[in-house]
């Protein structure tokens, strides 16, 4: 009996640890060494790369061999697929747009942006379903243990996904070098885990995973049960959250969020500003121009502007470099104005001499240098920046995207100070570049002021906050500034910085004014004002410095718990909860989110970053909304299990199946054979033995008679302490012929069951089985409020309950409706008409000797 007992448990063999794939690990560690140092030999790396490329198209092929079962299992193929597209695409265009250094704000801006992801996504999409497909066909040429091939598929596609996030997460790190070689070893790597791979279906790891939390982290406490399998959920879902924030998945969102949140503040919040008229903004008239593409230059035109501005007593002069031939070699450009860049090349050159002069004339010029490249190149720069008051770099940067500027603190030595630190010291009548200091990482301080910094690099955001597209600082023309026109101050004089202004003269007007430049050729950047040029960003960035609104940071911790409380929240809130109505509390808890970041923003000047507590809320609704769905299915699959314990499993998908008028008390006529079994002489046997021995003897008779009735087709109707009842519905999927074969193979089995029981020196019995076939009510019986059994009634049980009593151990006996059904398909030996109790009519039984 003890082996029968212990039947189903696992072979050793089909522990993991005893796969042949694990010899695969100490040669993939000494691999790993041999191309970490000599990875400059391209045979090795070549090797590595042709091993790799035979492991995935051999997977490739057996994906083929197998499309049938790859294709069954399309849905866990396409879901994996999905998701890693659509990380792999907000991360990988992230890193790319940051790596580039381009300003292309267009991307960063609403259906642009969106469009350009929809053409990366299906790239993205393509490669993953390749990798995908890689792995299905990998767990089918796998397929081992206690899988069949359709797990074996998912579990492929799982696995090479999981060592593809591994070498993804792996890259991040700095020290990790050689990131081809990691990417191109994923089918290595899948084939080291194929031990891991036949390790249970992924329903079965999460039963086990189920059971582990339930253990942990649900717990009884009086009449009360504490249930914090949601908070787990929930901090996976922040943590998860936290990453791909931490790898800049979501920073387009980041970058857009903060844009609209100063778009929507400038909207209904307004504030107070530093008083713009200290620095003006020149602008390019049409005569201007003219004569800059024409018959002057850019830089004549700058010569005479600047000469003029010294003598109106401007306090500085910000000088754009003019555009020549090292500086300027983007043929787009050529778009922007008309004429020939090439004579307004020679034209510059010619003229570089009197600006030359103008500005050592002037003294009051900040030159802002080109990049360092260029800068090296460039004869006009090295002449210009001998004569300038002070040269500078533009000093921007740009915060998660190039439609939100920053002010440099920190600039490399081979660059000069930032012009918006320059020009702030020079407002203040302090001459000299100073150096700022930082306390901490989000602190700096310069020139005697303390500035909050966005991020731990060193930059401070422009405040745009109260701006407005063209209408922050005076503008005028070229024109207007060398003809002496007088302009327009607007007035200051009443409540709310507002009055009705006045004309001044330019040498009032322009007194001590830090006067922009602007290029002749630029690009505008789109940002939250619209689209700006980068001279009046300059100037907005030194205005920024000017203020006293510095937008800076939550502290990273209360960021953190505020994320965490949030994922907290949507756990809680969602669990055990339908997705509608846990969705419209995901919606509060985002608008909540969302709320309190303007509110922080406008009173202030603080942005808790709305993007990390949303994801975290997000995760977390999902996961715990799949954890909600997989307890129901859970709680379903293991009522199931439990009534098919008590009724046939082919009942209880009857009656699952049914309407609810269906379950009610009754049943339908049908046309069955109905069958009893029965342990002869089990009276002496119970009286003899223990109760233990009785029922270990009787359950191993019932099992092995069970067997058989199932595995032919018949439905058990229930167990009569040492006997069953079953039934055989002919009008739905049996016939009588094989109730008679599922008789018999009851008898054999039972009979074989004895003799493994006397061989064992155990007490062995005998079973008698008796077969009739008519019309029956088959439904349910009972108490319709407690409890019911679904059985058949009628005439045709009670007569086979009857014939049940003639039959002796090992003997199966049928009534004459069932000889006359089965005639010529069955041995039969007929036996004298008997009187049964119940019956008023005589019955014909037959004994069945076989085939």
């Amino acid at each position: 009996m003890s082996g029968r007992s212990s039947s189903g448990s696992e072979p050793p063999a089909a522990r993991w640890w005893s796969h042949p794939a694990c010899w695969l690990w100490p040669l993939t560690a000494v691999t790993g060494f041999i191309l970490w140092e000599n990875r400059a030999n391209q045979t090795l790396v070549l090797a590595w790369w042709f091993l790799n490329a035979v492991l995935t198209v051999s997977m490739l092929l057996g994906a083929v061999w197998n499309l049938r079962t790859v294709f069954q299992s399309r849905g866990t193929l396409v879901r994996w697929s999905f998701w890693a597209a659509l990380i792999l695409t907000f991360s990988g265009f992230s890193e790319s747009l940051e790596s580039s250094g381009h300003p292309v704000s267009w991307l960063y801006s609403g259906s642009s942006y969106l469009a350009l992801l929809l053409v990366v996504f299906p790239a993205y999409l393509a490669g993953a379903l390749v990798l995908a497909v890689v792995g299905a066909g990998g767990g089918a040429l796998s397929r081992g243990g206690a899988l069949d091939r359709a797990a074996a598929v998912r579990s492929g596609i799982r696995w090479i996904w999981l060592v593809a996030a591994v070498v993804w997460l792996l890259r991040l790190i700095p020290q990790v070098k050689e990131q081809l070689l990691l990417v191109a070893g994923i089918p290595w790597f899948f084939l080291c885990l194929l031990p891991f791979l036949a390790h249970g279906t992924r329903r079965a790891v999460l039963g086990r995973f189920d059971l582990w939390l339930a253990k942990h982290f649900r717990w009884k406490i009086g009449r009360h049960v504490l249930d914090l399998r949601a908070e787990v959920f929930a901090a996976a879902g922040f943590l998860i959250a936290w990453g791909l924030v931490s790898v800049k998945v979501f920073q387009p969102f980041q970058a857009s969020s903060l844009q609209s949140a100063i778009q929507i503040i400038n909207g209904t919040h307004p504030r107070d500003m530093p008083d713009p008229s200290p620095l003006v903004l020149v602008e390019w008239d049409a005569a201007s121009r003219r004569a800059a593409t024409t018959r002057e230059s850019e830089a004549s035109v700058q010569a005479k502007m600047i000469l003029r501005l010294a003598e109106l007593g401007a306090r500085r002069v910000v000088l754009p470099m003019p555009a020549d031939r090292a500086l300027d070699e983007d043929p787009e450009m050529e778009n922007l104005l008309p004429g020939p860049m090439e004579s307004e090349w020679s034209r510059t050159e010619r003229d570089i001499s009197s600006l030359e002069t103008a500005m050592r004339s002037a003294n009051n010029v900040v030159l802002i240098a080109p990049p360092p490249n260029e800068a090296a190149s460039s004869p006009g720069f090295g002449r210009l920046k001998g004569v300038a008051r002070e040269v500078a770099s533009p000093g921007l940067r740009w915060f998660m995207g190039p439609s939100l500027p920053t002010v440099a603190f920190t600039w490399p030595d081979n660059e000069p100070t930032p012009a918006p630190l320059l020009l702030f010291a020079a407002s203040r009548d302090h001459e000299g570049p100073a150096t700022p200091v930082f306390p901490d990482k989000h602190l700096a301080d310069f020139d005697g002021k303390r500035f909050p910094l966005i991020d731990g690099e060193g930059n401070l955001l422009v405040d745009l906050v109260g701006s407005h597209e063209g209408r922050d600082f005076a503008q005028v023309s070229y024109s207007d500034v060398l003809r002496g026109e007088w302009q327009f101050k607007p007035g200051k004089d009443r409540p709310g910085g507002k009055g009705r202004g006045s004309w001044e003269p330019p040498e009032k007007y322009f007194k001590d004014k830090i006067v922009f430049l602007p290029p002749l050729r630029s690009s505008p950047i789109a940002g939250p004002l619209g689209d700006l040029e980068r001279t009046e960003l300059l100037a907005q960035a030194t205005r920024t410095l000017k203020g006293h609104h510095f937008l800076h940071p939550a502290p990273r911790g209360t960021a953190l718990f505020w994320a965490f409380a949030c994922a907290l929240a949507i756990g809680r809130l969602a669990m055990r909860r339908e997705p509608l109505k846990a969705g419209w509390r995901l919606l509060m808890v985002l608008g909540f989110i969302f709320g309190l970041s303007l509110v922080m923003f406008a009173v202030a000047d603080v942005w808790l970053d709305p993007v990390l507590p949303s994801a975290s809320a997000l995760a977390s609704f999902l996961l715990v909304t799949q954890l909600s769905f997989s307890l129901e299915r859970a709680a379903k699959e293991r009522n199931r299990s439990l009534l098919h314990r008590f009724l046939d499993p082919g009942i209880a998908r009857e009656l699952f199946d049914s309407q609810q008028s269906r379950l009610g008390l009754g049943g339908d006529r049908e046309n069955v054979v109905i069958l009893f079994a029965d342990v002869r002489g089990f009276s002496r046997f119970a009286e003899s033995h223990p109760p233990e021995d009785v029922m270990r003897v009787v359950n191993a008779y019932l099992g092995v008679m069970t067997d058989a009735l199932h595995a032919r087709g018949g439905l058990l109707d229930k167990y009569t302490g040492d006997g069953l009842m079953a039934m055989f519905r002919l009008e739905r999927s049996g016939s009588i012929a094989g109730a008679v074969d599922a008789a018999l193979a009851m008898r054999d089995a039972a009979l074989a069951l004895s003799r493994e029981l006397r061989a064992e020196g155990e007490k062995s019995l005998r079973v008698g089985i008796s077969l009739h076939a008519g019309e029956a009510v088959v439904g349910l019986v009972g108490n319709a409020d407690r409890q019911v059994n679904f059985t058949a009634l009628g005439h045709v049980v009670v007569v086979a309950a009857r014939l049940q009593a003639l039959t002796g151990g090992g003997e199966v006996i049928v009534s004459k409706e069932i000889h006359d059904a089965v005639n010529g398909d069955f041995k039969m030996e007929p036996r004298p008409e008997v009187h049964v109790k119940g019956v008023s009519q005589p019955v014909k039984p037959y004994v069945v000797l076989g085939k």
